[in-house]
């Protein structure tokens, strides 16, 4: 019966991957990659930066009936400055910084969440513009988008913020092991 030496071929997968490596380098330092790397994110700036205001002004001035012109304005850049902050502070902790676990499922959710809510207010904008009858189910989602914002926030940052590992670690409180001793 043979034994098979696993490492016999130990450096063989290794060579291989710093060639990937070292493609995926070379790709990475062309001037076209970098172009298309800054003009892509400049159309995602852009285009997150008119969702937002969307967003902003179709909920802030959904209640202008109630709350009048002006606080309708505040609110609405409160939920533009909000919403894009928020936005773009998880697509970086997604691409930096949550690696796995609960809290990249977690900032995942409320970044998906994020971008749901931001084509919902893009079409309520887009059939004010066009002079088009808002359909009765956005409507009453424009009346209360405010709170699945809030709702989005008030839990989603915190589940973002206490599944931390960092934090997890450093406290030294490990909420798995404290659960399964009880």
């Amino acid at each position: 019966m043979n034994i098979l030496n696993r490492g016999q071929f130990e450096n063989l997968g290794a060579g291989l991957r710093d060639r990937i490596g070292n493609a995926y380098q070379q790709l990475a330092s062309g001037g076209d990659y970098q172009k298309n790397t800054r003009d892509l994110r400049v159309i995602q700036w852009a285009v997150v930066t008119v969702s937002a205001i969307a967003t902003g002004f179709t909920n802030g001035f959904a209640h202008r009936d109630r709350i009048g012109d002006e606080a309708s304005f505040g609110l609405a850049v409160l939920i533009v400055a909000f919403v894009e902050r928020f936005y773009f502070v998880l697509r970086h902790g997604l691409t930096t910084v949550y690696q796995a676990g609960k809290q990249r499922l977690y900032a995942l959710l409320c970044y998906r969440g994020i971008q749901l809510t931001m084509i919902l207010n893009a079409m309520i904008l887009c059939a004010y513009i066009v002079g088009f009858p808002v359909p009765v189910w956005l409507e009453t989602w424009n009346h209360w988008s405010i709170a699945f914002h809030f709702g989005l926030a008030l839990i989603g940052v915190q589940a973002v913020r206490d599944s931390d590992a960092v934090v997890i670690s450093r406290s030294g409180c490990d909420f798995t092991k404290a659960a399964a001793n009880e």
